[in-house]
């Protein structure tokens, strides 16, 4: 999902969801008869669609949270119109979702709900507590995740199919990929915001600045980028991967070179709109190194899980480790042993890219070999490499690469259509 909250520290939480869940309503008349008025009305009409003032206060407040700045009427003034701009996307995605009659269950956003709660170390009715101490109604954030399952599901409708990536595509892009070896790639994010008509040019300007200011007044890049960007990659705030120069827009190409590790920079007017752009890392494109195909299995601890807990956790794993074998049908298996166990696909990666704890934890291994258990924030892990791949070219990967910049192309333009043929009356 695209926000991560980040809760306020321990306090005292009782009667808090009550007390929330009416916040806003009481908040409409302590400012007298106009303030409950200026907050039942809309802010916006998007094809008949009403998003009233008390929908987008509750949520700036919650984009306020997710990127840990202070909710003060300063940030509000500048965030407001960008929340806004979002929200309306939103609105259409869900009216596009509901032409399709595609369906997002309570259930789904249920689960989803409590994958953004485990992130964060917290059960779901700790998350909702932490919402409600904050002054965010759950249903704030439930409606932005039905928004965000909506869209998946009109893009695995109507866009994935007109994804094909050719064998020759991938041969040419492992070509490109030989002769760039020894350039420098980029760890990029990116928080991208699109131009549709020349009308909003200086629109979404001011509001790359602003996002922009907040950057540099220490938001951290990922968290602004979940809420606000309008790529593909902003569920994963905005990280595009290490990537070559030319596979970046024009413009930005000429920018990136410059940055130093852990800058910014922007607003960068490219192709479709306007990017800002956070340099997390480079390095030489190195084919000729290992790549190792990593699994592991992760035992979850409950938050705050004390030393005796974490214990049995990790001779829960050591058991494991001696019972399972090779990465082959290894999700079932662990699925049969231990009903709460994962599994997690890293992918190929080399050996650098590895996370220092799995680093540490695999380096002397064999394919097929369990590492010893090691602790993370959340989890007890055992790591395996199912495979060393010395090649330095990961097809699979490639072939994904190719199919997710096709759909990011796909997305955005059905987005633009969407937009253009929408009526929307903004009166905030």
């Amino acid at each position: 999902m695209r926000p991560i909250f980040c809760p306020a520290g321990p306090r005292k939480l009782r009667h808090t969801i009550l007390a929330a869940v009416f916040l806003a309503l009481f908040s409409l008349y302590s400012g007298g008869v106009a303030h409950a008025q200026n907050s039942l009305s809309a802010a916006a009409v998007v094809n008949d669609d009403i998003i009233t003032g008390l929908d987008l206060n509750q949520r700036t407040r919650l984009a306020i949270l997710s990127i840990g700045a202070q909710d003060t009427p300063e940030i509000r003034q500048r965030l407001t119109p960008q929340v806004l701009r979002v929200m309306i996307d939103e609105r259409l995605q869900l009216q596009e979702a509901e032409r399709l009659s595609l369906e997002i269950t309570e259930q789904e956003i249920d689960q989803a709900f409590d994958t953004i709660a485990q992130r964060n170390n917290l059960t779901s009715q700790q998350f909702t507590q932490a919402l409600s101490a904050n002054g965010v109604l759950p249903a704030t954030m439930r409606a932005q995740i039905r928004a965000e399952l909506a869209w998946r599901k009109v893009i695995d409708r109507r866009m994935r199919s007109q994804v094909a990536v050719s064998d020759e595509q991938v041969q040419a892009e492992e070509e490109r990929l030989r002769a760039a070896e020894g350039e420098e790639q980029y760890r990029i994010g990116e928080l991208f915001l699109a131009v549709d008509d020349p009308s909003q040019e200086t629109q979404v300007l001011e509001t790359a600045q602003r996002l922009l200011q907040e950057l540099r007044r220490g938001v951290q890049f990922q968290s602004l980028a979940r809420q606000f960007s309008e790529s593909m990659t902003a569920p994963v705030g905005g990280d595009m991967g290490f990537i070559t120069i030319d596979q970046l827009d024009p413009e930005v190409a000429k920018v990136v070179p410059s940055m130093e590790r852990g800058g910014v920079a922007g607003p960068i007017r490219g192709i479709s709109g306007y990017y800002i752009i956070g340099l997390a890392d480079k390095r030489q494109l190195q084919l000729g190194q290992t790549l190792y195909e990593m699994r592991a299995v992760a035992l979850p601890l409950e938050p705050g899980a004390g030393d005796d807990a974490v214990q049995a956790r990790i001779e829960e794993a050591a058991g494991l480790r001696g019972e399972l074998q090779g990465c082959g049908e290894l999700t079932q298996r662990v699925a049969d042993e231990v009903s709460d166990a994962e599994v997690r696909d890293f992918g190929k990666l080399p050996p650098g890219d590895l996370p220092p704890d799995m680093a540490r934890a695999v380096q002397n291994l064999q394919e097929g070999q369990f590492s010893e258990p090691f602790r993370r924030a959340d989890s007890v892990m055992l790591a395996m490499i199912c495979n060393k791949d010395a090649s330095g070219l990961d097809r699979q990967r490639i072939t994904e690469n190719l199919q997710r910049e096709q759909l990011e192309l796909i997305s955005r333009r059905y987005m633009r259509d969407l937009r253009r043929s929408a009526n929307v009356d903004i009166r905030q």
